[in-house]
This record gives C-alpha cells, sequence and structure tokens, in this order.
C-alpha cells in the first residue's frame, strides 16, 4: 500500500510540472537564437525572445518581444502588442 502511494504522489507531481512547464509564457517564447536571422515574423498571443536578428517584425494584440543582450530588431511594427 505504502508503494502504491508514492508512486501515486509522484505521478500527481509529474503531472504538475509538465502542466506548468508547457503553460508558462517561456516555454511557449519563440526564440531567435544568437546568429539566426528571422524576416516578417507576426507576433499574436505569442512572445518571442531576441538574441540574434529579428527584421520586419509585426507586434499584434498579445504578442510580445524580448531583445536579449546581443539581440537586434529592426522595421519592427507595434499594433496594441504588450
Amino acid at each position: 500500500m505504502h508503494q502504491s502511494g508514492s508512486v501515486s504522489l509522484c505521478r500527481s507531481a509529474i503531472s504538475v510540472l509538465v502542466a506548468t512547464a508547457l503553460y508558462s509564457p517561456i516555454a511557449l517564447a519563440s526564440t531567435v537564437e544568437y546568429g539566426e536571422t528571422v524576416d516578417g515574423v507576426g507576433l499574436e498571443k505569442d512572445i518571442q525572445l531576441v538574441y540574434g536578428t529579428a527584421n520586419n517584425t509585426k507586434i499584434n494584440p498579445g504578442g510580445e518581444q524580448h531583445i536579449k543582450e546581443f539581440g537586434v530588431s529592426s522595421n519592427t511594427e507595434i499594433n496594441g502588442g504588450d
């Protein structure tokens, strides 16, 4: 009985961790890596982390763009994003 309870508790804890990871904003973020260039991305209810270069990005409602160290963003259009 004791082992069954421990397994159940472990499964519950893992379920909570997986759900937290799946629904956290950073887990849902798209990332532009160092040395990478993206062009013409539209952000709506999405977060873009920019370590590389993002050109011609359109930030719509619910969208966010975070420029990180050495990241570059050019010609960005903001349409009510966060």
